[in-house]
């Protein structure tokens, strides 16, 4: 009799055991999910908008001359050999007018403002362009001259105190003996001859004597278009400099500098004549700067393809800048004002190869897109305008 409670007292408390176990398991787990109950996909959504459109550029750009000038040796006396025998200037430095280059079998090379290289000789009583050049050339450094355009009196005085600063003799024609007899023919005269014969001896000494004096020789002076020049390569002392290929190069570059910057291939269509930008200088100053001209063909090395871009300072740049390599800033601008504009996630294109926007009813319009920048791109063509919605992508 006991023995039966007791096998009866086992078999419930295993039921109520499996009971609570079975209970337990179907409280933790979640309830099996409705397909009907999940959220559909939400189209996210910009509207179209009336902006201005632009995106800085940044690259480096190099500080260059406009040119270089290659300076011809001077002219040397019948027998001279061709070496320079001083060199006052070294590669790096700054030349202001009136400063000498260097000597070649002691003939200078004197630097002075002018547009025109010398071409010849200059001598007394010469005259023309070349001589007007060197007028206003000394006149810029202080002599007192009249710009008469003639080798007179007065320009030789100045060239000669401007060769003697330098530590250097002027060439001088001759004829100072055949200067002397008409002198005494002269003196000749006033002793007995008449007023006409008086008259006649004097023309004839004043106009052989104008003519006889200190003269320059044929690059002697070293004309240059702008001041101050940079040196880039001078002849060393004792070298042969006869102007040959085959021999010593003294080359100045100009202080008219611009830059010179390689923009990647993909920035093409952001930059355009006219674009403006700014340059991060050296010593801590900017400068605004613009672009003046875009070379057609691109430069294709070992960091790509990319386009020569050359631009125009609003101010001087100094000369000493020429080399520097800078921080370029470009602001490339869209068509002027606001346009239409749409972000570049936007437009999507069919297989047709034409481009569309989604509106949010799922209804896609055909659209031409225009200049893009900073994410947006120019809507020029499709039945849409400011303030519509359309579709850059799904959310949950």
């Amino acid at each position: 009799m006991k023995t039966r409670w007791w096998w009866g007292t086992v078999a419930i408390s295993f039921l109520v055991a499996a009971g609570a176990f079975a209970v337990g398991v179907n409280l933790g787990e979640d309830p099996p999910l409705d397909p009907a109950a999940e959220p559909e996909p939400v189209a996210a959504t910009v509207a179209l908008e009336q902006r201005a459109l632009s995106e800085d550029v940044v690259v480096r750009a190099d500080v260059v001359s406009r040119g270089t000038v290659t300076v011809a040796p001077p002219a040397l006396p019948g027998g001279s050999t061709a070496l320079v025998t001083r060199v006052d200037i070294r590669p790096g430095e700054t030349v202001e007018p009136g400063r000498l280059l260097l000597s070649v079998a002691d003939r200078p090379v004197i630097a002075l403002s002018g547009a025109v290289p010398m071409y010849r000789d200059i001598r007394p009583r010469d005259g023309g362009s070349d001589v007007l050049q060197l007028q206003k050339a000394l006149i810029a450094l202080g002599y007192e001259l009249e710009e008469d355009g003639v080798f007179g009196r007065d320009t030789e005085t100045a060239i000669r105190d401007l060769y003697t600063m330098a530590g250097v003799v002027m060439l001088h024609t001759g004829g100072q003996e055949q200067v002397d007899a008409l002198e005494q023919e002269l003196a000749n005269a006033r002793s007995g001859g008449s007023a006409t014969e008086i008259a006649r001896a004097r023309s004839k000494l004043n106009d052989f004597a104008a003519t006889v004096g200190n003269y320059i020789a044929k690059g002697e002076i070293a004309f240059l278009s702008s001041f101050p020049v940079r040196v880039l390569t001078t002849p060393s002392l004792g070298a042969t400099w006869d102007g040959s290929e085959e021999t010593a190069v003294l080359s100045l570059t100009g202080s008219e500098l611009e830059l010179v910057s390689l923009v990647p291939v993909e920035f093409e269509s952001l930059v355009r004549i006219g674009t403006r930008g700014q340059v991060d200088l050296p010593n801590g100053e900017s400068m605004e700067v613009t672009v003046m001209a875009i070379d057609p063909e691109p430069v294709v090395d070992e960091a790509g393809v990319r386009i020569r871009v050359s631009l125009e300072p609003d101010g001087s740049l100094d000369v000493s800048l020429n080399g520097e390599n800078v921080k370029l800033t470009l602001l490339a601008e869209g068509p002027d004002g606001e346009v239409l504009a749409a972000p570049l996630t936007a437009v999507f294109t069919q297989t047709d190869g034409q481009q569309y926007l989604q509106r949010p009813d799922g209804s896609s319009v055909p659209v031409e897109v225009g200049f893009s920048a900073g994410g947006w791109v120019e809507i020029v063509g499709g039945e849409i305008e400011a303030g519509d919605e359309v579709v850059v992508g799904v959310g949950e």
